[in-house]
Formats: C-alpha cells, sequence, structure tokens
C-alpha cells in the first residue's frame, strides 16, 4: 500500500497505534526495536533535558540498534524494489548527533 499526501498527523496517528497493531505478529526483538525507536522519538520532544532523560535517550537509540536485525531478517525493510538488507539511512545516522547537539 502506498501513502500520499500524508501528514504529520496521520504520522502522529500511526505511531499510537503501530505497537498494538504489530504485536504478536513480528518477533519479539522486532517488537523491541520498533518500541525503541518511538521511545526515542517521544524522548526527543521534552521540552527540557537533564542527564537522566539523556540517558534514557540514549538507552533506547542503544535498544534499537541492538535489535534492529530483526527487521530485516523478517523482510520489513522495504525498498522501491523490494526488500532492503541495510540501514544506510541518513536521518537514521543523523540520531546518533542528537543527544550531542542538545
Amino acid at each position: 500500500m502506498k501513502l500520499k499526501q500524508v501528514t504529520s498527523r496521520d504520522h502522529l496517528s500511526a505511531k499510537r497505534y503501530t505497537i498494538g497493531a504489530i504485536a504478536g505478529a513480528v518477533p519479539p526483538k522486532f517488537l523491541t526495536a520498533i518500541s525503541a525507536l518511538l521511545d526515542f522519538h517521544y524522548l526527543t520532544q521534552m521540552p527540557w533535558f537533564d542527564d537522566n532523560t539523556l540517558a534514557s535517550v540514549e538507552a533506547a537509540l542503544r535498544t534499537f540498534h541492538a535489535n534492529k536485525s530483526t527487521i530485516i531478517a523478517a523482510g520489513a525493510r522495504q525498498g522501491s524494489n523490494g526488500p532492503l538488507k541495510h540501514w544506510e539511512i541518513p536521518k537514521l545516522e543523523l540520531l546518533q548527533n542528537v543527544v550531542a547537539s542538545i
């Protein structure tokens, strides 16, 4: 399914239901990776940060990276020509700099 003209509100709605929609249909580490990425996203929207919240942001990103191979193994990383076998995503690489930037 391809989505056209998806608003940020649509993306927000999809995030709310992602974990519930895939729970039980994917391996536990797959679910852990997606959950950690969503945790990272929500944590970085906090209005203020201290050492504990920054540590939580870093931990969420580490958890994602530790479990992301399960997503590729399940064939869920799709490109326009089929499954992708890599995580070469510029925006994903930029996440490594978020805590240092804060």
